[in-house]
C-alpha cells in the first residue's frame, strides 16, 4: 500500500479524476468549472499531475 501512496500522479490519473467531475457545481477557488477543466482535460492533466507531484 505504501508504494501506492508514495508513486507519483500520472495525467491519466488526473484526466480521469476530471472526467467523473460533475457539472453544474460551484467553482473552487479559482473560479474555474468542472466544464471548462473536461473540456480542456488533455491540455491541462499533465501540468496539473506535474504540479500535484511537486507539491508533495
Amino acid at each position: 500500500e505504501a508504494d501506492i501512496l508514495d508513486a507519483p500522479i500520472t495525467a491519466d490519473e488526473v484526466q480521469a479524476a476530471i472526467k467523473t467531475t460533475k457539472n453544474g457545481k460551484a467553482t473552487g477557488p479559482d473560479g474555474l468549472s468542472a466544464g471548462y477543466y473536461k473540456k480542456f482535460r488533455e491540455i491541462l492533466a499533465l501540468r496539473l499531475a506535474d504540479a500535484f507531484n511537486h507539491l508533495r
